[in-house]
């Protein structure tokens, strides 16, 4: 079984270094904040964690691609 992790507040940070450490572990990592970052191994999504239906059509399209 893939082991994915969501992380918002990805970009910067201890976000950004807990994004880090688990796609270097092999998990299959989302950041999730207002401004991408590319980042090596690491999906980073746009949304305002502040806007509660931005945020969730997010987690609705990671669920839906990890399948």
């Amino acid at each position: 079984m893939r082991k994915v992790v969501v992380i918002t507040g990805g970009t910067s940070g201890i976000g950004a270094a807990c994004a880090e450490r688990f796609a270097a572990k092999g998990y299959t990592v989302y950041t999730i904040s207002r401004h991408e970052r590319h980042m090596e191994n690491v999906v980073s999504l746009c949304a305002d964690v502040t806007d509660a239906a931005s945020l969730s059509q997010q987690i609705v399209a990671v669920i839906e691609k990890e399948k």
